[in-house]
């Protein structure tokens, strides 16, 4: 009998050393305070009855990587980006490889986040951000980061006064590569096969 008993332990530890374990990515949620920068902003945001209303950068970063919509869908080293870093919260995990993110995950939603498409309302790095975090996880963005956008387009009449103060296109900014950036092109239009 207990001879029978040492052959079935020999034969699962067989099975659960042949066994293949697949690698769990961590996906985190990077989040930057672009208002930080820009005292009489902060302060206009904070002391006004709009305090709760902020400016906010975020972005996904996994494999050692952060992916977020600016120039078109970027990616760059995690922590290179303007303002301040205040949150950087692990979201979940993924057995996805890097490869497999980028060319069934950013390849289909491409189209959606190309550079003619930022818009700092209607199509910016959050909406980007809330998009891919749900395709990856099955999660979105918290609210509270894409507020300042969704309480714009509720108020008609603060488009109307933003727009007679900075203009119809004030949305939409010419963007550019900024030299301080690392960044490297995320166009998978080559590597969709």
């Amino acid at each position: 009998m207990q001879s029978k008993n040492l052959q079935s332990m020999n034969d699962l530890t067989t099975t659960v050393s042949n066994s293949k374990t697949k690698h769990l990515e961590p996906v985190f949620l990077n989040v930057y305070d672009l208002l930080s920068e820009y005292r009489t902003a902060n302060c206009l945001f904070k002391y006004s009855t709009c305090h709760f209303l902020g400016a906010y950068h975020t972005s996904v970063q996994l494999y050692n990587v952060e992916y977020y919509f600016g120039d078109g869908i970027c990616k760059s080293q995690p922590y290179s980006h303007q303002g301040r870093l205040i949150l950087s919260k692990k979201l979940g995990m993924t057995e996805l490889t890097q490869d497999e993110i980028e060319t069934k995950i950013l390849f289909n939603i491409y189209d959606k986040f190309t550079r003619n498409d930022y818009d700092l309302i209607r199509r910016n790095c959050n909406h980007f951000t809330d998009i891919f975090l749900d395709r990856l996880l099955g999660v979105h963005l918290p609210m509270q980061f894409n507020r300042t956008e969704r309480c714009i387009m509720a108020t008609p009449c603060c488009i109307r006064t933003l727009n007679g103060m900075l203009g119809n296109d004030w949305t939409r900014p010419a963007l550019g590569i900024r030299p301080n950036i690392k960044l490297t092109k995320c166009c998978h239009r080559a590597v969709k096969k």
